[in-house]
């Protein structure tokens, strides 16, 4: 399968615009169909944990029938699931936080934990002489836009390390080659965009140094609806997720070809695009849980959500409690999620 560029970001554009759509819908074959919502502006390889199952056939194998699309901003992506335009989206977990406090009664659920640890974060050069958060203290950080997640994310950081966030200077510098030119010149003594865009920084040559927060970003919600009528769907595709997040861990290179299967091969030097996407993929990885690890996949419970409303206390302004919770998150899918077979994927990973 393989998606022109034009065609995806028409098919954005419609789904952005799309209505509600009864659920799950069947194929011809009888399997069930699923689409895929990531929260980005385009399609990136660190996004292969939701699509990668297609250009593999892992999906094919668990009788999903799916398709992925993105949509700037997790506001948007929570938007179209609750509208049953998508299925499965992935978003931020202060993002759904925040919704849920406007909203109660929205009908979307987070039901798998994917990034275990913060997408955004704060980095430096490597070379420079500030080495922890309190060194920031009168510094000058920047950030995407003031408009930014990692906005409220440094503040917490930089009260948690006890530097008055008052005292710091955030500087909007955007992404990828501006905001490195400002941290060369020394406009910003430190960067917090998010993982991503410091991976892509570090393939333009620059060695960073990660400060980051142990605490999880995002997650894989669903509409309620379809998590009542049809959990057994949601498991087949959240296996998926499993299998494909594997495939990754064992081999990013082999991952970047496959989105290259379905969003098209770059123009110009392919190692220089395969080095620097398969570090992307990574960087993005780390983030995630690792195969090593025992604990099950996706899983979550009241604390994973309560340290992280904790931490970013008055900046998040979330005012949720445990007794909110449960129509936040779900963990009820999580033991017949982790029942499905990574070794056909791990080894499938090693062969490519």
């Amino acid at each position: 399968m393989k998606i022109e560029r034009r065609t995806f970001l028409t098919g954005a554009a419609a789904l952005a615009g799309a209505g509600a759509v009864s659920m799950p819908r069947l194929s011809a074959q009888g399997t069930s169909k699923i689409r895929f919502l990531g929260a980005a502006a385009v399609a990136r390889p660190d996004q292969g944990f939701m699509f990668l199952g297609i250009p593999t056939g892992f999906y094919k194998a668990l009788s999903i029938d799916a398709d992925f699309m993105t949509i700037a901003g997790s506001a948007a992506v929570i938007q179209l699931l609750t509208s049953g335009a998508a299925d499965v989206g992935h978003v931020g977990m202060m993002e759904l936080l925040a919704a849920k406090q406007r909203s109660p009664r929205l009908p979307v659920k987070a039901v798998y934990l994917q990034e275990w640890g913060s997408g955004y974060e704060i980095v430096l050069p490597s070379t420079s002489p500030l080495r922890e958060v309190k060194d920031l203290a009168g510094k000058r950080i920047g950030v995407l836009s003031l408009a930014s997640g990692a906005v409220p994310m440094v503040q917490a950081m930089l009260r948690h390390a006890g530097v008055d966030p008052g005292k710091v200077e955030l500087l909007p510098v955007g992404a990828g080659a501006p905001a490195l030119a400002a941290l060369r010149s020394n406009q910003v003594d430190a960067l917090s965009l998010f993982r991503g865009s410091h991976a892509a920084l570090e393939s333009m040559g620059i060695q960073l140094r990660y400060l980051t927060v142990s605490l999880p970003s995002s997650v894989l919600a669903v509409n309620e609806e379809m998590l009542a009528k049809n959990p057994g769907v949601i498991v087949r595709a959240l296996q998926g997720v499993v299998q494909n997040t594997a495939y990754i861990e064992t081999n990013s290179s082999a991952a970047v070809k496959r989105y290259w299967d379905v969003f098209g091969k770059p123009g110009g030097d392919e190692a220089k695009a395969l080095r620097e996407s398969a570090l992307l993929v990574q960087r993005s990885a780390e983030l995630w849980k690792q195969i090593s690890n025992p604990r099950p996949w996706g899983d979550m419970n009241d604390t994973t959500w309560l340290d992280l409303i904790d931490y970013m206390g008055a900046e998040g302004g979330i005012k949720l409690g445990k007794g909110d919770l449960s129509q936040v998150y779900s963990n009820e899918l999580i033991a017949e999620v982790n029942k499905v077979d990574i070794g056909p994927a791990v080894e499938a990973a090693r062969k490519a």
